[in-house]
């Protein structure tokens, strides 16, 4: 029996922090230069600016996609009962579905370290989706999926019990999909 699972992430994002702080700080820093230069009317102070400005851009984006966002994994129903894997993202009060599959979509589930990670080339004809909330994690889930529609590969990261709840899961959601099928049929 498929019940609703919801998981919450709360990653440890140590490396993102660090990140985070140190571009902002060298930004700082770097309009502090500016600000002098621009005073003291010394050359090349335009490099200093496009420098701070790259550095702020960088410790936006290190904020928007590691240290922003939560990301929740759930496993639900849709309103045929078909079961599927939705995962969502909350930034603030905005709240965004970025995947909903069928669970009897996924082909295959396979956890990796992160050299395996690094080192796995994403088929042509698949489409990649990562939904990560670490910025590097030690260990990553891969859901292959092959829809009607399209072809991808899903990154998420989630606990060995997580993992496991959804591979029995998928297992179950095939055989609902086949007695449908069979029923149809007839």
């Amino acid at each position: 029996m498929i019940t609703e699972q919801s998981l919450k992430l709360n990653p440890t994002n140590c490396k993102a922090k660090v990140t985070f702080w140190t571009l902002l700080g060298l930004s700082g820093v770097s309009v502090v230069f500016y600000l002098v230069m621009t005073y003291l009317s010394l050359p090349k102070r335009g490099l200093v600016g496009l420098l701070a400005i790259g550095l702020i851009t960088a410790a936006t984006l290190i904020y928007t996609k590691y240290l922003g966002p939560v990301y929740y994994y759930d496993i639900t129903h849709d309103s045929d009962s078909t079961p599927v894997f939705v995962v969502r993202q909350i930034i603030g009060k905005r709240q965004s579905t970025l995947c909903r599959i069928a669970l009897s979509d996924v082909t295959e589930i396979k956890t990796e370290s992160r050299k395996e990670r690094s080192a796995h080339k994403t088929p042509y004809t698949h489409k990649k989706y990562v939904y990560i909330p670490t910025l590097i994690p030690e260990r990553t889930v891969r859901l292959t999926v092959s829809s009607y529609s399209e072809k991808a590969e899903i990154l998420i990261e989630a606990p060995d019990g997580y993992v496991s709840m959804l591979e029995d899961y998928v297992t179950e959601a095939r055989a609902i999909r086949e007695e449908r099928e069979a029923e149809e049929r007839w």
